[in-house]
């Protein structure tokens, strides 16, 4: 009789792995992961709720997994070297000391033939090789590699979580651009990711010893580039694929366009935000955008644009060759400004929605003009900023650090601050028939950017879209 699997363990592979192990067989670990919960359950009486099962089987799966690979068990290739991945993403977990693990995965691959990258000559045969393949695929088992950066500019990117995301995080491209490890660490210290483990250079400094890596072409990033405004490898290999004031991927947006798109052969004026042009023998409004996207109904954020969603967003781009138009709009410094002005229980609405009252956080310092527009800052001026205490930096050790601006947006807690008011702003535009509001001053990951919301249903928006060619 076959076991069945509870529901905790099916909604626990799912949620874990989302969609990893296709290739894994999932009986098996499914069948292990329940036998060894009820063994122990049986022997130490131990009655765990749901929440306390997937947490045991967070620390029990890894162990699992090494003992089957060293026994034989699960070939280290199946998934294309899956379960490398995985166990090298458990040293973002508190159970396992990232030198003990990397150590542990080198015992049981032991024997197998390992590929080491040490110099230029090496990784320019591994490139020969793979674009000769054309295609995504892996690299694997990896024992060392002369130069993570060299890597990635020949399309080699590590597959560990937060390494290969299409929000790459901001300390990874600190390393990127050479930063010093300190440096790294400071600007990391306040990320919500990192609350537990601030020291992210450990991290860094293991890419030597990456495991598995995966290989795109130049097309593939570019594609997936448009897909999720992912910059970061077409900056390595290819930025003349980048707009060059924002550093986006440059898109055509050719995926909103059909046959009856608007289309405008006039010359745009430049420098101004918004501007009006006559289109159909009507004057409208226009301004130069920019949306990434897997499909009409898809965004950065969802894959499948919710029914009751309020509005579209899109980034301005003054490079862009793709125009939205309309008829109403206002412009905003940011969203606590719209709110302001859009609502009249603002400030209850406000502290609804961030959890914060006027005056409460840095995050007014920032509105009234007490903080740099951009946010460039250096350690010193971001650390006198910030309004909590450190427990991992002081004074002195800041002062130690070299004094570079850097864009401080996420170390302050800005970034996707107020993405909370995005639908109450919407729907109180639309209520006064303002088709666009432009927030001038939303502070992105990388940058202070200017972001464009249509408050019009989204068939009305792709619609407005003026192509340019």
């Amino acid at each position: 009789m076959q076991m069945q699997t509870p529901e905790y363990v099916d909604q626990y592979m799912r949620d874990f792995f989302n969609g990893n192990t296709r290739r894994v067989d999932e009986e098996c670990l499914r069948s292990m992961i329940d036998v060894t919960l009820r063994n122990m359950i049986h022997t130490t009486g131990w009655l765990p709720n749901t929440e306390e099962r997937c947490e045991l089987l967070a620390s029990l799966l890894p162990d699992m997994l090494m003992d089957m690979i060293a026994n034989g068990e699960i070939d280290h290739t199946v998934g294309d070297g899956w379960v490398i991945t995985y166990l090298t993403n458990i040293q973002h977990t508190q159970e396992y000391e990232l030198e003990d693990l990397t150590e542990y995965l080198d015992i049981i691959l032991e024997g197998v033939p390992r590929i080491t990258i040490n110099s230029l000559q090496d990784l320019v045969k591994l490139v020969d090789k793979f674009v000769a393949n054309s295609k995504e695929s892996y690299l694997y088992p990896v024992s060392y590699v002369y130069d993570p950066i060299a890597m990635m500019s020949c399309g080699f990117f590590p597959t560990t979580d937060n390494m290969n995301n299409k929000n790459s995080d901001t300390y990874f491209v600190d390393y990127i651009n050479l930063m010093d490890y300190s440096s790294i660490d400071f600007w990391s210290s306040n990320s919500t990711q990192f609350e537990e483990d601030c020291n992210v250079s450990d991290r860094l400094k293991l890419l030597t010893k990456q495991m598995r890596w995966k290989y795109s072409t130049l097309q593939q990033h570019k594609t997936n580039a448009i897909e999720t405004a992912d910059s970061l490898p077409l900056l390595l290999q290819a930025p003349d694929m980048l707009y060059k004031g924002s550093k986006r991927p440059i898109t055509d947006m050719s995926l909103f366009r059909s046959s009856i798109s608007l289309r405008t052969s006039s010359p745009i004026p430049q420098g101004n935000l918004v501007t009006t042009i006559t289109l159909r023998n009507a004057k409208v409004n226009v301004i130069p955008v920019t949306r990434y996207a897997a499909g009409m109904s898809k965004g950065l954020y969802y894959n499948n644009r919710p029914a009751n969603i309020c509005g579209t967003f899109y980034y301005h781009e003054p490079e862009s060759t793709t125009l939205l138009s309309f008829n109403t709009y206002r412009v905003y410094k940011n969203k606590h400004e719209a709110c302001q002005d859009l609502d009249p229980s603002y400030a209850r609405l406000f502290t609804k929605y961030t959890g914060i009252k006027s005056g409460q956080s840095v995050y007014y310092d920032y509105f009234n003009g007490y903080l740099p527009g951009d946010l460039m800052m250096t350690p010193n001026e971001a650390f006198a900023a910030y309004k909590e205490d450190s427990d991992i930096w002081d004074k002195e050790m800041v002062d130690a650090l070299p004094q570079v601006k850097h864009m401080a947006g996420t170390y302050l807690g800005l970034y996707a601050f107020e993405d909370k008011l995005d639908q109450p702003i919407c729907l109180a535009a639309k209520k006064l028939g303002i088709d666009v509001v432009v927030l001038t001053h939303m502070v992105g990951r990388f940058q202070v950017v200017t972001e464009v919301l249509d408050t019009r249903s989204i068939e009305d928006t792709f619609a407005s879209l003026v192509y340019t060619f």
